[in-house]
C-alpha cells in the first residue's frame, strides 16, 4: 500500500511537474508573445516615428519649396523694380539731356539771331515811323468821296481778282500779275498768266513807301494812298500834263497779286475796294484839260516799284507829254542820283545785315 500511495504521490508530483512545465511553457510562450508584441509595438512605434519624420521632412521640403518660390518671386519683383528704376534713371537722364540741348539751342539761337529786345525795338521804331508819316496824311472821309463813282467794271474786277487768287501756284516765291491793257482787257482774258517777279532783284532795288515822293491821303483809316507825285529823280514838281503826277500808290501791298489774295481772304472787303475805286476816279477827274483830251485809262504795271500802284495810259505813249529837265535840273539830278545811290546802298546794306541776323 505504501508503494501505491507513493506511486500516486510520485504520479501527482510528476503531474505537478508537468503542469509546472506546461505553465512554464505557457509562461515562456506568453513571454515570447509579449516580447514579440513588444517588438511589434516597438517596430510600429519606429515606423510611426519614421513616418512622422518623413512627414516632417516632407513638410520641411514643402516649406523650403514655398520659401524658394517666395524668394524667387521676390527676386523677380526686385529685378523688375531695378529695371523700372533703370528706365526711370534713363528717362531722367534723357530729360536732362533734352533740357541741356534746349538750353544750348536757346544760346545758339540767341547768338545767331541776336537779342529779341533789339528786334522788338527795331519793329517798334518802324511802326512809330509809319504812324508818324500816316499822321501827316490828309484825311478823307467817306462823305468826301461820295460824289465819285468807281471806274467802269470796278466791282467786277473784285470778283475777278478773287478768282485769279485761287489759281496762284504755291511754289512761286514772288507771284506776280498785272493788267497793262486796262481793266476791260483783264476781265475778258480767260487765263491770267502768273509769273515769279521780285522788284528787289533789280539793280538799285525799289523805293520804300517813305521814299515815294507823293502827297499822302488817309481814307477813313482804311486806306493809305499817295498821289500828286513829284519827279522820282530830283523830287521836283511835275508838269500838270505829265501823267506820272497822277499815279496812285496803295500802302500795304507789293503788287496786284498780293491785293488779289487780300480780296480772297476778305482782308480787303468789297466796300474798301469800292472806296479805292472812288479815290481813283477822283484822281482822274483832277487831271489837266490837255491830258483829258488823250483819253487816258487806268492800268497796273508795277514792274518798277515794289508797291501796288495804278497809273494812266493813253494810245499815244506819254499821253502827249515828254518829261524834260533844264540844265540846272540836270545838274541837280546828277547830284540827287548820287545821293540816292548812296542812300540806297546804305539801305541795302542794312537789309543784308538784318537778313544775316535773322538767318
Amino acid at each position: 500500500m505504501m508503494k501505491w500511495y507513493k506511486s500516486l504521490d510520485e504520479d501527482e508530483d510528476e503531474d505537478e511537474d508537468e503542469d509546472e512545465d506546461v505553465d512554464e511553457d505557457e509562461d515562456e510562450d506568453e513571454g515570447e508573445e509579449e516580447d514579440e508584441n513588444e517588438d511589434e509595438d516597438k517596430d510600429e512605434d519606429e515606423n510611426e516615428d519614421e513616418d512622422e519624420d518623413e512627414d516632417e521632412d516632407k513638410d520641411e521640403d514643402e516649406d523650403e519649396d514655398e520659401n524658394a518660390d517666395e524668394d524667387e518671386i521676390n527676386d523677380e519683383d526686385e529685378e523688375e523694380d531695378e529695371h523700372e528704376n533703370e528706365h526711370l534713371d534713363e528717362d531722367q537722364d534723357e530729360n536732362e539731356d533734352e533740357d541741356e540741348d534746349e538750353d544750348e539751342n536757346e544760346d545758339i539761337d540767341q547768338d545767331e539771331y541776336g537779342n529779341d529786345e533789339e528786334d522788338d525795338e527795331y519793329e517798334d521804331d518802324a511802326k512809330d515811323e509809319q504812324e508818324n508819316e500816316q499822321s501827316t496824311c490828309e484825311f478823307l472821309a467817306i462823305e468826301d468821296l461820295s460824289k465819285y463813282s468807281p471806274p467802269e467794271n470796278w466791282e467786277e474786277l473784285y470778283t475777278k481778282l478773287q478768282t485769279v487768287a485761287m489759281t496762284i501756284p504755291q511754289d512761286l516765291t514772288h507771284p506776280f500779275f498785272n493788267f497793262v491793257s486796262g481793266i476791260d482787257d483783264f476781265l475778258n482774258t480767260e487765263t491770267i498768266q502768273i509769273t515769279n517777279k521780285n522788284c528787289m532783284s533789280r539793280e538799285g532795288g525799289c523805293p520804300s513807301w517813305k521814299e515815294i515822293k507823293c502827297k499822302c491821303f488817309n481814307v477813313e483809316n482804311r486806306l493809305y494812298l499817295k498821289t500828286i507825285c513829284n519827279d522820282p529823280i530830283d523830287d521836283t514838281k511835275l508838269h500838270d500834263d505829265d501823267p506820272g503826277q497822277y499815279k496812285v500808290f496803295v500802302q500795304g501791298f507789293k503788287n496786284l497779286c498780293e491785293y488779289a489774295q487780300a480780296c480772297l481772304t476778305n482782308k480787303v472787303t468789297k466796300d474798301t475796294h469800292m472806296l479805292l475805286g472812288k479815290f481813283l476816279t477822283r484822281s482822274m477827274e483832277n487831271i489837266s484839260a490837255n491830258l483829258k483830251t488823250q483819253n487816258p485809262f487806268l492800268i497796273n504795271h508795277n514792274e518798277d516799284v515794289d508797291t501796288l500802284h495804278f497809273k494812266l495810259k493813253c494810245a499815244d505813249k506819254g499821253c502827249g507829254y515828254t518829261r524834260k529837265h533844264t540844265a540846272s535840273n540836270t545838274q541837280s539830278t546828277s547830284e540827287q542820283q548820287s545821293e540816292n545811290r548812296a542812300e540806297m546802298s546804305m539801305w541795302k546794306s542794312e537789309i543784308r545785315v538784318r537778313m544775316m541776323i535773322m538767318k
